[in-house]
């Protein structure tokens, strides 16, 4: 078991866009019910230092989004 000095804590956000010209699909977030960019932040519990942040399109699965960081 790790001790809490190791642990990370992972959030997802969701911000709404304007609606895209183009590829409006990608971008529309069935959950929020409209369009948004997804930010994911990977931070270290104790410091309450960032780690990563991720970015993409509303669509995207948030797990998804963590793989491909």
């Amino acid at each position: 078991m790790s001790s809490q000095e190791d642990l990370v804590v992972m959030d997802v956000m969701e911000s709404p866009i304007e609606k895209p010209q183009k590829g409006q699909k990608r971008f529309f977030s069935g959950k929020q019910g409209e369009h948004t960019l997804k930010t994911q932040v990977i931070i270290h519990q104790k410091t309450s230092q960032i780690i990563c942040l991720g970015h993409g399109k509303g669509r995207i699965h948030d797990f998804r989004l963590f793989k491909n960081i």
